[in-house]
């Protein structure tokens, strides 16, 4: 249904992130880097009335931030609710340094392709030491009930080969300030040593 961008473009590697239905019409915002996967990711967007055809815009609607911002590496992983009236996107930023997701960043949208970062509050939820989420903090899921809940994958200490990654749940009032539940516990594990999911167990999507 979409192919991969033409060699050397900022969405060569396209991977699809979240996927909302508004009225009528399909919306995908999507990772796309260009031929070296973890440098200049960037969020782009495609529309599509049946699922099956896409059409894709042609440049990013949310791109890295400038050097020395916390996000000047990357940023990737969106997830976006729409109350409505605004879309809210959430999105996880590697700093490029040694392969350091340091944060999840907040931008809000009123057609969901021209995106605003929060930036006198980004990012707004960063790895904690001594936890799952120690090394960063990757958005998958979003949905609102009374409040913002927000289903994410943590990770660990360690190379990309090694690190184990966790499901974590936190919620938030304002989509801003998060607070960890489950006692600040993954809600998914990784499984015993020898499963095929002993080392990561990442990215959900989650239907109410």
């Amino acid at each position: 249904m979409i192919a991969s961008g033409t060699a050397g473009s900022w969405d060569f590697h396209r991977i699809p992130a979240c996927v909302l239905k508004v009225d009528d019409t399909l919306k995908m915002w999507y990772k796309g880097s260009t031929d070296n996967w973890y440098a200049n990711g960037s969020v782009g967007y495609a529309w599509s009335l049946d699922g099956i055809n896409w059409t894709l815009l042609e440049n990013p609607v949310l791109e890295k931030g400038d050097q020395g911002n916390w996000d000047d590496g990357m940023v990737f992983n969106p997830t976006v609710y729409f109350d409505g009236g605004t879309y809210h996107m959430w999105y996880a930023g590697w700093g490029g340094v040694s392969w350091n997701y340091n944060g999840m960043g907040y931008a809000t949208s009123v057609n969901g392709i021209l995106w605003n970062k929060v930036e006198d509050e980004n990012p707004v939820f960063t790895g904690a030491s001594g936890t799952f989420y120690s090394h960063d903090v990757i958005p998958s899921s979003v949905l609102y009930d009374g409040e913002y809940k927000l289903w994410f994958t943590g990770n660990g200490e360690g190379s990309y080969d090694t690190v184990t990654q966790r499901i974590g749940y936190a919620t938030s009032a304002d989509g801003i300030t998060w607070n960890v539940q489950n006692n600040s516990q993954p809600i998914l594990d990784v499984g015993d040593p020898g499963d095929w999911d002993f080392r990561k167990v990442r990215y959900p999507s989650v239907l109410i």
